[in-house]
């Protein structure tokens, strides 16, 4: 068996090796961070400490399993007992045991992001419309701790409590929680309970991707490290979750709340060939300075690697010829390039949509794209999900909130319902069923009504089945538009004869909810930026590299005209930080790609920035500005014609 020591040496060896105080590492794209804190979990597992003293935070469920996998395959007795998960699942697990949500009266019956959208619509108007009572709901998930020096719990505005008075109205009446409200009611839980049991459960404590946490989450692992040894790992050239309030400034003020604390910076990247490494600094304004603490370093075992940048004439040119391209890597030899060596990152769903569908009809190249929730996008597959949700339980009343708004939301009706209901101390679906047996008379009704009695018919019709019957009935594969997501992961779940309708419901909302990437599957990976997070590939290909699109900027011209300039600039550095990001996930390729024209419609759909009025033929793009900032590393941008002409395709 290996030994948690074996080469390993150098900053590596420091972090697996420390001991004592708070550590923070901080640690570049590839230099090899995991690694590190799996020696350090691997020498203290030798030392003989309880693995369940051992917490390790991630930031997904994929990278807490590859851990446990990890130190297992070195043949290290405890592995699968370290306490390795997301932030989310540690508080809910926390809020189970202490039943704390029992005795706040609280239904753990999680929201889909659909469903919170409907959420949104019965609130909108009381705070502005959507967009702000969206803000204010992420302010409320963020415990209020909307910048880095905010204390968290601590109310705002007279807005942010009478909007928290009305979301958790809501949510009480319709027996919910916001998967948000985990942190927050955590956090509390421990603030006012310092016996509680939790604050004795771990020695050791290490965080990962400490820069994506916000200020109420970091606030909580500071809690549970009272009196354990606490390592966090991070970078902030990586913060990209600003839009839930987590800021740089969280991982590089550290040392000042922190104190006394021994730093290492890990710089050496060991993933990404030197023409990457030199084109990464670049984007960020570090590779003229030597002695720039944040600058990336070559590994010199590593190869140049090769870049492309390429402009196609429209959109369809790109989705088709980045289909051939990736046909010819994977099916030359010369190449090495398997399918799931091929990663690809989409500013827009329906551009990796676009080429999920052109690889699989045209070549027969298996992909899948990764997208949050993406298979519940639509109304019909929407309108599926919850009927399934409604069959299996017909008083959740988020099922039915959303059947009665399928395909407008009709939230002032829905609101008169909701006062019934509330005045007679009872449920929507009652009051609904005593409106259609005619005794009770509302007015204004008649339209939720007629949906409510489409709607229980239905589910009496297909509650008496057998589970594979009730699938088949609501997914129905021979009409598959709309619903194909949806139908893919169905397919994915095992139905015995004893398998219960709950348990099947159950485990798709699951699938839905949490879309985990792996790197093992056999096929191209499709996917957002942000989803790339922890991921590397052989060949990497970024599409829709055009202005408006990379960078994304929520507002921008909103802020601009109204001069909000810090704002507009954060927005900016983030924005930055993101295309960071996906340019450091490749280990050989990476092939830059954008289109110079498309349909004046769909140029204002994927909200990206061109010449052109309505009613003209085409809209004009403009290459990502990014690409004037790399000059020096990125090669000239050739069209896609001459691209394919360089791999050899006909």
């Amino acid at each position: 068996m290996a030994k948690w020591n074996d080469g390993i040496d150098g900053d590596h060896l420091k972090i697996a090796a420390h001991s004592g105080s708070t550590m923070r590492v901080l640690a570049g794209p590839g230099t090899g961070k995991s690694f590190a804190l799996q020696r350090k979990v691997m020498r203290l597992l030798e030392e003989g400490v309880n693995p369940e003293r051992i917490l390790a935070v991630t930031f997904t469920n994929v990278a807490a399993d590859a851990l446990k996998k990890d130190l297992a395959a070195l043949g290290v007795p405890g592995a699968e007992a370290v306490r390795a998960r997301t932030l989310h699942s540690l508080c809910f697990g926390i809020l189970q045991k202490e039943s704390v949500l029992e005795l706040t009266h609280r239904t753990p019956r999680p929201l889909m992001d659909f469903e919170r959208d409907f959420l949104l619509e019965d609130l909108k108007a009381e705070f502005g419309g959507k967009r702000k009572a969206e803000a204010l709901l992420i302010a409320y998930e963020s415990a209020y701790a909307r910048q880095q020096q905010d204390t968290p719990g601590v109310i705002q505005s007279q807005t942010d409590l009478e909007f928290r008075d009305r979301l958790l109205a809501w949510l009480n009446f319709h027996k919910a929680m916001l998967i948000g409200e985990l942190i927050p009611i955590t956090y509390d839980y421990l603030k006012q309970n310092p016996a509680a049991s939790e604050f004795k459960l771990y020695d050791f404590i290490l965080v990962d991707e400490y820069q994506d946490l916000n200020k109420a989450e970091q606030s909580l692992i500071d809690l549970l490290a009272k009196k354990a040894e606490l390592v966090v790992v991070g970078d902030d050239d990586q913060s990209i979750y600003g839009f839930k309030h987590a800021h740089p400034e969280g991982i590089t003020g550290f040392h000042i709340t922190h104190a006394p604390l021994e730093d290492v910076n890990l710089k050496v990247c060991r993933r990404c060939p030197k023409k990457v490494v030199g084109l990464a600094n670049e984007l960020m304004g570090y590779f003229l300075d030597e002695k720039n603490p944040k600058k990336l370093l070559e590994y010199p075992g590593n190869e140049d690697g090769e870049i492309f940048a390429a402009q196609w004439t429209t959109l369809d040119d790109e989705t088709k010829g980045t289909a051939k391209l990736i046909k010819q890597l994977v099916s030359d030899a010369k190449y090495g390039v398997k399918a799931e060596d091929i990663l690809v990152l989409s500013p827009r769903r329906k551009l990796g949509y676009y080429l999920r569908d052109e690889l699989q009809s045209k070549f027969g190249i298996s992909s899948h794209t990764f997208f949050q929730e993406e298979a519940l996008e639509t109304d019909r597959a929407q309108s599926a999900y919850s009927m399934l949700a409604y069959i299996v339980d017909q008083e959740d009343r988020v099922a039915l909130r959303v059947l009665l708004g399928l395909p407008t939301p009709l939230p002032a009706t829905y609101q008169k319902l909701v006062a019934k209901a509330q005045e007679m101390n009872t449920s929507p679906r009652e009051v609904l069923l005593l409106l259609v047996s005619g005794q009770l008379a509302m007015s204004g009704m008649a339209d939720l009504v007629a949906r409510f009695s489409t709607i229980e018919a239905s589910r009496t019709e297909l509650a008496g089945k057998p589970p594979s019957a009730v699938l088949d009935s609501l997914f129905d594969s021979d009409n598959p538009e709309d619903i194909e997501v949806l139908l893919s992961i169905v397919a994915t779940i095992t139905i015995g004869e004893e398998t219960e309708l709950e348990d099947i419901f159950s485990r798709l909302r699951d699938r839905v909810r949490l879309p985990e990437v792996t790197e093992d599957e056999g096929f191209v990976r499709i996917m957002s930026l942000h989803k790339s997070k922890g991921l590397t590939a052989k060949a990497v290909f970024i599409l829709g590299c055009v202005a408006g699109l990379i960078p994304t900027i929520k507002g921008e011209d909103e802020l601009i005209a109204n001069s909000q300039v810090t704002e507009l600039n954060r927005l900016r550095a983030e924005a930055k930080r993101l295309f960071f990001v996906a340019l450091t996930r490749t280990k050989k390729y990476l092939i830059l790609s954008s289109f110079r024209e498309l349909d004046f419609k769909q140029a204002k759909q994927l909200n990206a920035r061109f010449i052109g009025t309505k009613g003209s033929p085409v809209a004009k793009t403009q290459t990502s500005p990014y690409f004037g900032e790399v000059a020096k590393h990125l090669p000239s941008v050739v069209t896609g014609p001459e691209l394919l002409a360089k791999f050899g395709v006909q």
